[in-house]
């Protein structure tokens, strides 16, 4: 922005720092108050070091890492040009752990910053974090629909409140889908008008689709590690 282009430097450097350890506090206060909450509901069970418990720790971390690449593959076809796997998954997996700041604001400001400095623009980081987000709120949804269609002793829509709740947010992740676009390419418009940004088309449905089908895989692995987990 203009104001930020005439601060002095040592202005531009403190800046950024003091922006840096505001994260890194928030980071530090949520993972505090994640661990005290996991605290008290563990801390009167015994858990013994296993060979399920290692893998299960691995696979949420190997989770992590492949939606780095995933979201990586799709900022490249965004911004025109494909982005180092590598590059990706270092900025998402410091953005993940961002995420624990409430609103995700840390993750988003993380990878615009990260962005930058490899040529991308705002609206184009902007744009996956979106998609990224949305990807990864409806695509659970898909195996619980599965399990419970399978695992159900009722039919799917017989008097089980469960199954009819899960069947419904699917119906409303479909429609998340489909309305993703359209909504999307508003936004982008609304920018361009007000923002002076140039415009920018959103992912097709044949993209849209394909992301969705390849973030359903990190979520598969969580539900593999967590099964692992409680066995």
């Amino acid at each position: 922005t203009k104001w930020y282009a005439q601060l002095a430097p040592g202005v531009k450097r403190a800046l950024r720092w003091s922006i840096w350890l505001a994260l890194m506090i928030g980071v530090a206060v949520g993972f505090s108050n994640a661990l005290t909450t996991a605290w008290d509901d563990l801390k009167d069970h015994h858990i013994a070091l296993a060979w399920q418990l290692v893998a299960a720790w691995i696979g949420l971390a190997f989770s992590v890492k492949l939606s780095g690449v995933i979201w990586g593959r799709m900022l490249g076809e965004i911004h025109g040009r494909p982005i180092d796997s590598m590059n990706a998954i270092s900025a998402h997996c410091v953005a993940w752990l961002l995420q624990y700041i409430p609103g995700q604001v840390g993750a988003l400001v993380y990878k615009i910053t990260w962005a930058q400095r490899q040529g991308i623009s705002k609206t184009n980081v902007t744009m996956s974090f979106v998609y990224e987000n949305v990807f990864q709120h409806v695509t659970p949804i898909l195996p619980a629909v599965v399990v419970l269609a399978v695992y159900s002793d009722q039919a799917l829509f017989e008097g089980n409140w469960t199954v009819h709740i899960v069947a419904a947010s699917a119906l409303l992740a479909g429609l998340a889908l489909v309305l993703l676009k359209p909504v999307i390419g508003f936004l982008l418009r609304k920018l361009a008008k007000t923002r002076g940004i140039p415009e920018r088309e959103p992912l097709g449905p044949g993209a849209g689709l394909r992301y969705f089908a390849l973030f359903l895989l990190p979520r598969l692995f969580n539900a593999l590690s967590c099964g692992l987990i409680v066995a």
